[in-house]
């Protein structure tokens, strides 16, 4: 559904009209046009080209191929083709295109200007009553209900706060719906995302800088729908979207935020408020998501010119006390190594998954277990029968330290997981890719010192199948 372009270069895309109709035509002509959102979002329409056109009733034509020459900037757009005859459309297609090279996290723009960008998943500070732990894909993370997801960003050296005259915050966001928009939730399989209709799930949000307000909008939905195309590509919550916010913070406000700011940060949260008439959550999207190929960024603009030089651009992280930094990986799914289970097919005894079960007899195999012909699964044990139990152990020094966790599952079919015993996810159905799952409170207050014990079911019925699961967990700041 999408082709992706390497920066600058040219791409032959072929061509073919299929003519099953008794339409003739007097001047047949086919044209074409590149529109183009580059990293900033900004829109860039392209200019029709033509040349004559051919076919023959009841055939696939072929025609010469289009030369797509692809922007050396990185963004997203669409082919756009048709076919016509004088002023009249008989066809039209389109071919979505993304070019994905890197943006500079810290990057000089001009004399007046400097873009801090960062990723979605850079948070310092996550807060949400309905999603405990970030719920992340690739350049993307979101939250239901009310909270905030706060990033602190480091400023350059040398920058003078009381020169700025404005900062510019651009982000794609949207809600996010949980059962709200499903039509039979009832019948909810994980890989649900419903496309956008006449249901809508707005949410309230604000933006702060250094503690002070200096944005709110109301964004109308949860979206998603052939716009989110980056989406679609990449089969992240297919076809999920937002709407690109722009927020200008000048004047006393921004003099407000700048004398509330120290240690030379930037504080950026995104909040739905508690008492919020909307609180229909947050989907925060980056370049690799979404409908504009656009990384959260601020824009710092100065009254008169900075000074720096074009070597203070950077793909170094510009963000701070990043939870990812403090997350650790206890048990890797095989997408990150392979990890040793003991696991059997025949039904245990009561009491599997408790950690003073003796799993002695059981046989060992690298995850995930399956068979290799199921989608996106990767297989390091051979599993073909219904039913398969699984066991590994991992030691945690202070489980109090932990603040937050999350599975990553990939399940086909039934997946029932418990840690020391005790129920933690349950997952019907199957999926056909790797999925994040967020543990709530009562997952966290299973953990103890020392040896834990992570325990997996899984059944299948027919076609493919494949159970891997790993385990996150996010730690405290080191105080």
């Amino acid at each position: 559904p999408m082709l992706e372009l390497e920066a600058g270069a040219t791409q032959t895309i072929p061509v073919a009209i299929s003519h099953w109709s008794d339409r003739t035509a007097e001047a047949l002509t086919l044209r074409w046009r590149m529109d183009w959102i580059d990293g900033w979002g900004q829109t860039q329409e392209g200019t029709w080209q033509t040349r004559p056109a051919k076919w023959a009733p009841f055939a696939v034509t072929p025609q010469d191929p289009i030369l797509c020459a692809a922007p050396e900037q990185p963004g997203v757009g669409a082919l756009l083709v048709e076919v016509v005859d004088g002023d009249a459309v008989l066809a039209r297609n389109y071919l979505n295109l993304t070019v994905q090279a890197p943006l500079p996290r810290r990057e000089v723009v001009d004399d007046k200007r400097i873009a801090l960008r960062f990723e979605p998943t850079d948070v310092a500070a996550w807060q949400w009553k309905a999603s405990p732990t970030p719920m992340t894909t690739a350049s993307k993370v979101a939250a239901h209900g009310s909270g905030f997801a706060e990033y602190r960003l480091a400023l350059p050296e040398g920058i003078a706060a009381d020169a700025l005259q404005s900062i510019e915050v651009i982000a794609e966001l949207s809600a996010k719906a949980k059962e709200e928009k499903l039509d039979w939730p009832a019948r909810r399989t994980p890989f649900d995302y419903p496309q956008t209709d006449s249901k809508k799930f707005p949410t309230d949000v604000r933006l702060s800088l250094n503690g002070v307000e200096a944005w709110r909008q109301t964004l109308a939905d949860d979206p998603a729908d052939a716009r989110g195309a980056l989406s679609h590509a990449r089969q992240q919550d297919p076809g999920s979207y937002g709407w690109l916010v722009r927020a200008t913070v000048a004047g006393t406000v921004l003099q407000q935020a700048l004398a509330a700011g120290k240690d030379g940060q930037l504080v950026i949260r995104f909040e739905v408020p508690e008492n919020a008439e909307h609180r229909g959550g947050l989907a925060i999207f980056g370049r690799g998501l979404g409908r504009y190929a656009v990384d959260p960024t601020c824009v710092l603009t100065f009254r008169q010119p900075h000074g720096l030089g074009t070597e203070m651009t950077s793909q170094e992280p510009v963000a701070v006390d990043r939870l990812t930094d403090r997350i650790r990986a206890v048990v890797p799914t095989a997408e990150q190594a392979p990890h040793r289970w003991r696991f059997t097919t025949d039904k245990p005894a009561d009491g599997w998954a408790r950690p003073a079960f003796d799993d002695s007899g059981w046989k060992s195999g690298s995850g995930g277990f399956g068979t290799r012909e199921t989608p996106n699964a990767i297989v390091g044990t051979r599993w073909r029968t219904h039913d398969i139990w699984l066991r590994t152990t991992f030691d945690l020094a202070d489980a109090k330290a932990v603040v937050a966790a999350a599975l990553r599952v990939h399940h086909d079919e039934d997946a029932e997981i418990y840690l020391n015993g005790e129920p933690i996810a349950k997952r019907p159905g199957f999926v056909d890719h790797y999925v994040d799952v967020a543990l709530d409170a009562t997952a966290l207050a299973a953990l103890q010192n020392g040896t834990n014990v992570l325990a997996v079911h899984c059944h299948q019925t027919d076609g493919g199948q494949n159970i891997d699961v790993g385990l996150s967990l996010t730690l405290s700041p080191p105080k």
